[in-house]
């Protein structure tokens, strides 16, 4: 559920930027041949600890990616 309309554009853009779809066997000649991890990492790992997504999507313990705040990390 979309919580803040301005907010989850931006995230939404950003996901879609990295948007991919890749065979497995394609997938695990990325993972095993290239130094960066495969796009949905970048997206989904990084997201699920910026505070401002949780608050853009209302997201709760009930959903897939949610990461207890003790466990998110902060850089800035």
């Amino acid at each position: 559920m979309i919580t803040s309309p301005a907010r989850s554009v931006s995230f939404l853009g950003w996901a879609q930027a990295w948007r991919s779809k890749y065979r497995d066997e394609a997938l695990r000649n990325l993972v095993l041949t290239n130094p960066h991890s495969p796009p949905n990492f970048r997206v989904n790992g990084v997201v699920r600890n910026m505070a401002a997504w949780y608050e853009a999507f209302g997201v709760t313990q009930d959903n897939a990616l949610y990461l207890p705040p003790d466990q998110r990390v902060t850089i800035w």
